[in-house]
């Protein structure tokens, strides 16, 4: 497994995560709407390079 910034992976790979796990990038709080795929995080990827967290 490997560690990487979520910033050095493909952008539709983060947003299609959300869209799995979620149903939605976007993250409902009091102070507004965020789209989780545009925010700072990491990820994990398997052997096969497929993000799994």
């Amino acid at each position: 497994m490997k560690i990487c910034p979520t910033n050095e992976l493909e952008k539709e790979c983060v947003v299609e995560f959300f869209k799995m796990h979620w149903g939605s990038p976007q993250m409902v709080h009091s102070r507004g709407v965020y789209d989780c795929s545009e925010l700072n995080g990491y990820a994990i990827l398997n052997e096969n390079a497929i993000l799994i967290v």
